[in-house]
This record gives structure tokens, sequence and C-alpha cells, in this order.
């Protein structure tokens, strides 16, 4: 690796760097790969070109000096796609009052005419879990407005973040009116607060259901948040499991690592 990129920094007007794998363990998981795991051994060598923060070619061949000499070459020739995180896009259902979105899809949603409402979270994030309920309750009684407007939801851990969208914390909340630009929501998080909101924002005033069905039960409420902070905790705990799990595997990959330059 050393020797091919010496040889084509010559010829490449790019910056190239080494990495070690578990020294950049979180960064591998932008691209699914666990650093940790022998099963992903066949990954490494990996190589990637980054442009930007956003911009992100991948060399996805076996790694030799005659592959690497072609993936830049084409990188150069803009013959390279470029890589974005994405889930496997959903079936969205017209019945389901929350449409998901993915990295693949967003531009889709955004392009089509709707209104859309957006919630960016991970599902580790306690916050998310907490605002879930009301969320569902909020794009429940506002289900008669689509395809007018969509309440919609993105899974950050799962896709790359699309570009313009500040997101330095979740649950983070955007509504990006039909043809317009986007709107970061600082607003309640009670359902008929974020409705009232909308229905000041959104270009096609929303349609609800019936009187009867926008009376929120108190006591449904309640239990939905207790079972909302119940998974948030065990959310948080498996978070930090697995975090805990991360640092001693790296850790025994540096001891090994010493025992064999020791060697």
């Amino acid at each position: 690796v050393r020797k091919a990129s010496r040889d084509l920094a010559k010829k490449y007007s790019v910056n190239f760097a080494l990495g070690d794998r578990m020294q950049f363990r979180d960064l591998m998981y932008d691209f699914k790969i666990k650093a940790h795991d022998s099963e992903f051994d066949d990954k490494f060598p990996f190589t990637v070109v980054f442009e930007d923060e956003w911009s992100k070619y991948v060399m996805t061949e076996t790694f030799s000096e005659e592959n690497y000499r072609d993936f830049l070459h084409k990188h150069e020739r803009r013959e390279i796609k470029m890589y974005v995180k994405s889930e496997e896009d959903p079936v969205n259902s017209p019945e389901e009052p929350i449409t998901i979105l993915t990295a693949n899809n967003f531009d889709e949603y955004v392009n089509s005419g709707s209104d859309l409402f957006i919630k960016f979270y991970a599902p580790w994030c306690g916050h998310c879990r907490r605002l879930a309920p009301y969320y569902e309750k909020m794009a429940d009684m506002l289900l008669p407005s689509k395809p007018d407007l969509l309440i919609s939801k993105m899974d950050i851990d799962a896709n790359d973040l699309p570009p313009g969208f500040e997101v330095q914390g979740v649950p983070t909340m955007y509504f990006i009116p039909k043809g317009g630009k986007p709107e970061k929501y600082v607003g309640s998080r009670e359902p008929l607060e974020m409705i009232k909101w909308l229905e000041e924002h959104a270009t096609v005033k929303p349609k609800m259901k019936s009187v009867s069905e926008l009376n929120i039960d108190a006591d449904v409420m309640a239990e939905a948040r207790k079972r909302a902070e119940e998974a948030a905790n065990e959310a948080m705990e498996e978070a930090e499991e697995e975090n805990d799990a991360d640092i001693v595997d790296a850790d025994t990959a540096n001891e090994t690592g010493n025992a064999k330059d020791e060697l």
C-alpha cells in the first residue's frame, strides 16, 4: 500500500494517508464495516477518496496495485459513483402515518410535490425514544393530510445526512414546504402544538381526524411515555455496553500488536 501510494502520489493530485483500522473504527461504521470483527477482514485494506465531508468514493475491488491505479484513474475521470450510506428503501404505504426516509429516497420525497415534516433521529438516543409516541400520535392525527403533507423520519445512524441540514444533536426536526427551503423546527413537541405550527406553515391547510379522535387520553399518553422511557433507558444501556465492548476489543488488539512487536 505504501509503495503504491508513493508512486501514485507523483501522478494524481490527491493527498495520500494510511490509518489503523481500529483507530478509525467509528469512521468504518459509516461504511457498514465493523473494524474489530474478523468477519470484515476481507474489506481491508479499505480505500476511499474524500473530496469533502459529503463526497466519498469507495474502491470496491480487491486491493492490488493495478486495481488501486485503475480506481484513481476512474475517479479522476468521474467514472465512479459517489458512495452514500443508506438503508434499504422501505415500502411506504399511504395508510401508514409516518413515511420512512433513507438517503436513497430522500430527494424523491423532497421533490414529490408534498410538504415534508422530518424527524432526524438515532435508535440509541433516549430523547428520541421519549419523543416517539408523541410524534407517532401527531402523525396519526394528520393522516388525512396525506399526500399534501407527509410526516416522516430518518435514522441518521443508518443513512448519510443529506447536504444542507444542520443536525448537531438528535432528535432534530425540519419542515420543507413544497418547492421551498428547509426550516428547522424548534417548537413544542406536544402533538397538538406541532399540529398548530404546521397549520401556520403548511402550503395546504392540514386535515385531521374527527374531533372525537383528537381527544388524547391522558392515561394512554402517560402509559406510552412510560414505555418510551423504559425503551430509552434500555437503548442507552445497550449503547454503553456496546461501546465498552469496542474499547475492550481495541485494547485487546493493541496489546496483541504490542506483543507481536516485542517478539
